[in-house]
């Protein structure tokens, strides 16, 4: 997923975008957001079995606050990523799969706080879902490349050129 967020910073920074252009996009419904991100912080950061349905839960959050914003520019790929994302997540029991011959074609060490978010995965059912895409050094989902996509389209169309939003804020 890092990829996801370097790439579209990078596109605005190579086109010359402003990012204090994004911040005064409206959106609706950003309470939604912020409880999904909070919630997904917090499954990270919990040991026990709350996580396991914290995680879906706060990616239902984000996928409706997604729904309810799909009309701006790239966020309806993001909210197919993500629509994705959660299904894995809901089939492997509240876990991301990961397949793990991936883990091993990459020569990956498992890091100790593997478990809290992933499980590993082997080629049956709907692993295809899950993480699999080598993207050295990370392993990606089909709905992350969509979410990078979005978020690349999001940046690239909503915001404005730094030298026009200087001049606008100049002249009000």
């Amino acid at each position: 997923m890092p990829y996801c967020l370097v790439v579209p910073v990078l596109l605005m920074l190579i086109f010359r975008r402003s990012f204090l252009s994004l911040i005064e996009i409206r959106f609706r419904f950003t309470p939604l957001l912020l409880i999904g991100i909070v919630g997904q912080i917090a499954a990270d950061n919990l040991r026990t079995s709350v996580a396991y349905g914290l995680l879906p839960l706060s990616m239902g959050f984000v996928v409706i606050w997604l729904y309810l914003n799909r009309k701006v520019s790239g966020l309806r790929f993001v909210l197919a990523g993500t629509t994705i994302n959660l299904i894995a997540i809901v089939i492997s029991g509240g876990k991301m799969p990961v397949l793990l011959s991936t883990v091993h074609f990459l020569h990956l060490e498992v890091a100790p706080n593997t478990g809290t978010r992933h499980s590993f995965a082997t080629m049956h059912g709907w692993w295809w879902l899950g993480d699999w895409i080598p993207i050295p050094p990370f392993i990606m989902s089909p709905g992350d490349i969509l979410v990078g996509i979005g978020l690349s389209r999001f940046v690239l169309t909503e915001s404005q050129t730094r030298a026009s939003y200087q001049n606008e804020s100049n002249s009000q």
